[in-house]
Parts: structure tokens; C-alpha cells; sequence
């Protein structure tokens, strides 16, 4: 799981949509949109996931973590920082650890 959650981050700050989607169970092409807006507006994105908490239970569980996202806005060219507490449902599917979604929690 811990190992999910690294390639979701790396997926983040590649600002690779494809790879972000190969972390979930399923995502939808507006799930794809909203990912591909966010990076078109977010220059030298950087991601770090801290705070990572992993309930399991067999082939579910459940993971909070605080994603930190940093970056200088495209249009403006400010340097913001973006900070969320959010969670994921986790299941094995076909022996691979997937996101179910991600939420503020």
C-alpha cells in the first residue's frame, strides 16, 4: 500500500495523467480532465504525502494522508502551497494494491 501511495505521489509530480488512472480501480474521463486542468495550471509541481495512516482488513483498507502540493501558478506565476487531508479506500485486485477514489477526509 505504501508502495501505491509513492506511485500515485510520482504520478502527481510527473504530472502524468496515465499514470495517476494506473493507480485506481477506475477513472473516468472527467476524473482525467479535472487531473489534466490542475497540471496545465500548476508549474514544477511537487508532491510529498506525510502523515500516512493504513488501516488493513484482508484485501481492503483504508489510508488518510496529508498531501502537500507545491508549485508556481501558470497564469499568475505565484508560488502557492496546497495542503489536504484526504482518504482512500484500498483493495487487491488481481494481487495489486488499487486506489478506490480519493477524498478530503
Amino acid at each position: 500500500i505504501l508502495a501505491l501511495l509513492e506511485a500515485y505521489r510520482a504520478a502527481l509530480e510527473r504530472e502524468d495523467v496515465e499514470a495517476v488512472a494506473a493507480t485506481h480501480v477506475e477513472f473516468d474521463d472527467q476524473q482525467r480532465a479535472g487531473f489534466a486542468r490542475y497540471f496545465e495550471g500548476a508549474d514544477d509541481l511537487r508532491v510529498s504525502l506525510e502523515d500516512v495512516d493504513v488501516l488493513v482488513e484482508g484485501d481492503e483498507a483504508l489510508a488518510t494522508f496529508t498531501r502537500r502540493d507545491s508549485f508556481r501558478d501558470h497564469k499568475s506565476g505565484k508560488e502557492l502551497d496546497l495542503e489536504v487531508r484526504l482518504s482512500s479506500e484500498v483493495v487487491r485486485k488481481d494481487g495489486r494494491w488499487l486506489l478506490r477514489g480519493v477524498k478530503r477526509s
